[in-house]
């Protein structure tokens, strides 16, 4: 869980699931599959640009999500795209 939550960054928050990924500069992209409140999240990060830290986008479902935070979704799978 220290992987998930910690380095790829999708850890539980009061209101929904924090995006906040720590890669190295060398990692260029991760996925990651994170069950949360009853909903799978496929989630792909983009570090092309080595910045390392934090996301700079993120879509669910090809919709933008402002902030870094997914309100809790109803069930079923989401595909999430976050550019580092």
């Amino acid at each position: 869980m220290l992987l998930v939550e910690w380095i790829l960054g999708a850890r539980r928050h009061p209101q929904g699931l924090l995006i906040d990924p720590c890669l190295a500069q060398a990692m260029a992209r991760a996925r990651v599959v994170r069950k949360f409140r009853g909903a799978t999240y496929h989630i792909e990060l983009d570090n092309a640009a080595g910045r390392s830290k934090g996301a700079t986008s993120i879509t669910v479902d090809g919709r933008k999500v402002q902030g870094n935070i997914i309100p809790p979704l109803a069930g079923g799978v989401h595909e999430v795209k976050v550019v580092i």
